[in-house]
């Protein structure tokens, strides 16, 4: 197992605990079930968008690949556990195992298993793909990947401030 594997079950670990001991007060505070609500919307919104320019097919091919991808075994160490946290309270499960030995504990055969995803991994493009968009797809993209990085952002600090208060 990739060193990077173990160092996200940790993070995995701790999202368990605290969907654990925070799940019931979250679901039933309504600032932040307004906030989750939209947060879900602008990530249905990014992948309809990247749906609709082939993205997540290509991702998929290349991260299937020898030569690799941007998901990167380390990728997975950038997550914090609320983000993970705020995919168990969307329904996502976690894994236990990556599904490739070699890439990110996340990425699935059909790409990333999760919802709420870090900042990089809603934005980056690999040249390949840039180059295949034209400029009024790639702003499309953007602007509609910045809405649901914002509103992310903005979930888990009302999230964050939560568990600190806790």
């Amino acid at each position: 197992m990739h060193e990077a594997h173990g160092k996200a079950k940790a993070i995995i670990t701790k999202a368990l605990a605290f969907h654990e001991a925070l799940r019931a007060k979250l679901l039933e505070d309504s600032e932040f079930l307004k906030l989750i609500r939209k947060y879900r919307l602008t990530i249905e919104h990014t992948w309809q968008c990247m749906k609709d320019l082939r993205i997540p097919e290509k991702c998929a091919l290349c991260g299937q690949s020898e030569k690799g991808s941007c998901c990167a075994p380390e990728v997975a160490t950038w997550y914090d556990p609320e983000t993970l946290l705020v995919n168990l309270l969307m329904g996502q499960s976690m894994p236990k195992n990556p599904y490739y030995p070699d890439h990110c504990i996340f990425l699935g055969k059909s790409g990333c298993t999760l919802k709420a995803r870090h900042y990089y991994c809603v934005q980056f493009l690999c040249p390949s793909i840039k180059q295949d968009l034209s400029e009024k797809n790639l702003e499309k993209l953007m602007k509609t990947a910045g809405r649901e990085i914002l509103a992310g952002s903005q979930t888990l600090t009302y999230l964050h401030r939560k568990i600190i208060t806790a």
